[in-house]
């Protein structure tokens, strides 16, 4: 990227320059016209002396160039280039076909020039203007630009080192900004009314230059460049020279125009709930360059934005309006092949950002050593400016300060490596309507093994990344690539030894959302989950291992420590932005808590209502906290926040009077009050079932064959209530097949 900042810096100042090839072919044409009129031969047409000087001018600039000829004086004092084209370089229009088959073109350009200085070996023009030119410039995804050729080419011709130009007058140039940095499909600028005047291009003067130029959405000029370069070490080099320059941008509005986001993005419904840019705000630079780039240039100034409101391009959600302030002083230098930063610092309201350090051996193999450091940052107040992570998220911070202390180093062939850690002091969350906040806590971020960035890839790599928080380390390993683009792909491994469920509890607020209020839990869990999101969503898999968590969630089940319970899930977000989970579990020897469901079926097959004195003495003798089952497992889906989808099957429930038993049921349950409405069928054994016949004959009804030509014993259940109560009906018994086809 710098490279390609350099090698344009360079053109802007000496592509106008390589036009002046052009001076040499049509003065040398000039020259032989007037031999052959001594001769009387047939004269040369205007066409041929275009052709010519097409030709040779395509040598030197290495592209196809075009214009319709007219001469001043027979071509003596100068000549008109009406309808200027430079072509775009033909294999990078290749990779880039969104592009005008030009880079330049003008309506004219006009170029006077004093014919005498030839006869002393030089080319001396008094004056090029150019009338409403039109610039392409185009930077793509891995920092090319189209004029990357043009630059090359450049260097290796000394030939218009040997050009005097006293005046350049640019008028109404407009420049085009075709950017590939943030998305695949390219993003346009433009800069507007840009008006040039250089005095005295010539090697070993100086020259003065002064620029205007108006930003977009600006009503009036607003960008001013002026100051002097030279003595001109070379046309050919001109960042080389010695310059004294001022640049300034005053009131540049700053909010940005849809009309140029690509399509890809303005259809895609996530991009447009999850994008952010400025909505308004002013912006203003100014800048001190005195120096050359090749012994040393000083770099000193700043850019500053104000009222700035960042939101969404959909416009749902938006920040608070900020200020933020950007000083920088560095120090240059070619020869040195350092760039030394005395003072990068960046303040954004009361919160600041300090870089100091270095870059050596620039041109070769550009070595970092940098340190950034922040502290005291308002966590509140940053969400405030940058509300959208907790939109999403559905929680806010409400209290907290961040710290920073980190470092980047390393090298542009092997990476750049970023190291240290980041703090966030007394730490507190709470849900978007302000009704539930968890307890302030100190969260962690240690980068350990780093974070690398590889500039020919594209792509950050990490490993081994602590996020500690409620006491608990979650370790994050993988990749982003195409970093630059909006379209980056992320792909990281998430897992955790042991994360405390009551310390998660205090922290997050929304947690009891998913937990029924009246369940209780108690220990450890283990996570390991892969993660990968792209611009259609996040999706996540993984599993927990619960095996050394205690719960008891009344009226339905209870799980002692050292039972396994394992789960795995995945969850993101969809197509239409909204999240979703999908999990299956599995529990194996747990216990029906109170066993509401077990006893209210064996009393209602006993008779219910009309039990006979054996009946009652039977389920008298069942202690309902004393049923096991072997194994419970099911599938859980969550498509919206308000309600999920459950299915459950109980194998082999066992009690003082009964075995394996079997409990399958399936339907929802909601999140707001834990409600239920649950259907399925307790299916017993014929040696379950013989006592439950024999105390009431009626039950025998239920008795069916099963797929595998058994008696069983099958009664359709159905619950409603909220969980923790549920209320046991039950039906006419359907078909088997068809109960649990429906359900399942």
């Amino acid at each position: 990227m710098k490279r390609s900042i350099r090698n344009y810096y360079s053109f802007s100042l000496s592509a106008i320059a390589s036009l002046l090839l052009l001076f040499p072919v049509y003065g040398h044409a000039g020259m032989e016209a007037k031999n052959t009129i001594k001769q009387n031969p047939p004269p040369k047409t205007a066409q041929v002396k275009r052709g010519r000087m097409e030709r040779i001018a395509k040598k030197n600039l290495g592209r196809d160039i075009s214009f319709d000829f007219h001469s001043y004086l027979l071509g003596l004092t100068g000549m008109r280039l009406d309808e200027f084209r430079i072509a775009e370089n033909e294999q990078y229009l290749a990779d880039h076909p969104y592009l005008k088959p030009w880079t330049v073109r003008a309506d004219s350009v006009d170029i006077k020039y004093n014919p005498f200085a030839l006869f002393i070996g030089r080319i001396s023009v008094r004056k090029i203007g150019m009338i409403n030119p039109q610039v392409q410039f185009s930077i793509d995804r891995l920092g090319r630009t189209n004029f990357d050729d043009m630059v090359q080419k450049r260097r290796k011709n000394k030939f218009s080192n040997w050009i005097r130009t006293h005046h350049i007058g640019i008028e109404n140039m407009q420049m085009t900004i075709i950017s590939e940095l943030l998305s695949s499909q390219p993003i346009q600028y433009y800069i507007e009314d840009i008006n040039v005047d250089i005095r005295n291009l010539i090697k070993r003067k100086v020259a003065p230059i002064s620029i205007t130029a108006r930003t977009p959405g600006a009503l009036q000029p607003n960008v001013e460049v002026y100051g002097a370069i030279g003595p001109i070490v070379s046309i050919t080099r001109m960042e080389e020279s010695p310059m004294d320059i001022h640049l300034s941008v005053s009131d540049a509005p700053l909010d940005f125009e849809l009309a140029k986001l690509p399509d890809e993005l303005m259809k895609n419904k996530i991009s447009r709930r999850s994008l952010v840019l400025p909505e308004s705000g002013r912006g203003d630079l100014s800048f001190d360059i005195i120096g050359s780039t090749g012994t040393g240039l000083d770099v000193n100034g700043s850019v500053s934005a104000r009222d700035v409101v960042l939101a969404t391009i959909n416009k749902e959600v938006r920040g608070v309006p900020f200020d933020v302030i950007t000083d920088l002083s560095y120090h240059y230098s070619l020869e040195k092949q350092l760039a030394e930063i005395k003072q990068y610092s960046i303040r954004l309201d009361d919160a600041e950002i300090a870089v100091t350090g270095y870059v050596d051996n620039i041109t070769e193999n550009a070595t970092a050593n940098l340190s950034i450091q922040s502290s005291n940052m308002d966590m509140v107040k940053l969400n405030d400016i940058y509300p959208f992570v907790s939109q999403r998220n559905q929680f806010k911070p409400v209290d907290g300060h961040a710290d920073m202390d980190l470092t980047v180093a390393g090298t542009m062939k092997e990476g750049f490596k970023l190291k240290g850690d980041i703090s966030l002091n007394s730490f507190q969350v709470a849900t978007l309507d302000g009704e539930t906040e968890g307890r302030a806590l100190d969260v962690s971020i240690d980068l350990n093994e780093g974070i690398t960035y590889n500039f020919h890839e594209n792509e950050i790599n990490y490993d081994n990344i602590e996020l500690k928080v409620a006491n608990n380390t979650i370790q994050l390993s993988g990749h982003i690539k195409n970093v630059t683009q909006i379209e980056r792909v992320l792909t990281t491994t998430i897992r955790s030894d042991a994360i405390d469920v009551r310390s998660i509890q205090e922290f997050f607020p929304f947690f009891d959302r998913f937990i029924p209020p009246t369940a209780s839990y108690d220990g450890v869990f283990t996570l390991q989950a892969n993660a990968t999101g792209k611009m259609d969503g996040i999706n996540i898999v993984g599993a927990f291992d619960f095996s050394q968590l205690d719960f008891v969630l009344p009226g339905f089940a209870k799980k002692t420590n050292n039972s396994p319970f394992d789960v795995e899930f995945s969850a993101g977000l969809n197509e239409s932005f909204d999240f979703y989970v999908k999990s299956s579990f599995v529990m194996k020897e747990g216990a029906l808590d109170n066993a509401t469901l077990y006893i209210s079926a064996l009393e209602f097959l006993l008779g219910g209502n009309s039990l006979t004195p054996k009946a009652k003495e039977y389920l008298a003798n069942i202690d309902p906290h004393s049923i096991r089952f072997e194994k419970s497992s099911g599938n859980l889906t969550l498509n919206d926040l308000e309600k999920v989808d459950l299915s459950l099957e109980v194998l082999d429930i066992r009690s003082a009077t009964q075995k394996q038993v079997t409990l399958v049921l399936a339907g929802t349950m909601g999140l707001t009050d834990f409600d239920i409405d649950l259907k399925g069928e307790m299916v017993f054994p014929q040696a379950s079932y013989h006592t439950l016949v024999e105390l009431n004959p009626k039950a025998a009804r239920y008795v069916t064959m099963n797929s595998n030509g058994q008696k069983v014993l099958v009664l359709p259940v159905m619950l409603d209530g909220i969980i923790s109560e549920p209320r046991f009906s039950s039906q006419a018994r359907p078909v088997v097949q068809d109960l649990l086809g429906s359900l399942m």
